[in-house]
């Protein structure tokens, strides 16, 4: 039988923050929901528990696979949505997608010359 992975202790910190927070989320407003999930405070855990959290303690070897399988992921779907904003050159776009895509998505289109991102918090207060 093989053994379960170890988990970061850390890891097991975050998933509770977060848990504790998706709980509270029918008694809260839609608007402080929204705001909680898209502050950086919470995309860092997402990205940590999602991703990163699996490197901490990776006992035989296979974590940095999953981590660069989701990466290699990340990679496709800034690759999708670039080509067609070279393609069509339109002057705004508005992209959505899963608070455990955020971090890395909003660094590479920071890092591309052509792109300017919102700060969509200054339309939440």
């Amino acid at each position: 039988m093989v053994e379960e992975e170890p988990e970061s202790d850390y890891s097991n910190e975050a998933l509770k923050d977060i848990i504790s927070f998706n709980k509270k989320i029918p008694s809260l407003e839609f608007i402080d929901v929204y705001r909680t999930l898209n502050s950086e405070k919470y995309l860092d855990k997402i990205f940590y528990t999602n991703l990163t959290s699996f490197l901490d303690v990776d006992k035989y070897d296979v974590n940095v696979f999953w981590s660069q399988k989701n990466m290699t992921r990340n990679v496709h779907i800034y690759q999708n949505i670039i080509r067609d904003i070279i393609k069509d050159k339109p002057t705004k776009v508005m992209i959505l997608f899963g608070a455990a895509h955020i971090k890395a998505l909003k660094n590479y289109f920071e890092a591309h010359p052509k792109i300017k991102i919102a700060d969509t918090e200054k339309y939440l207060k």
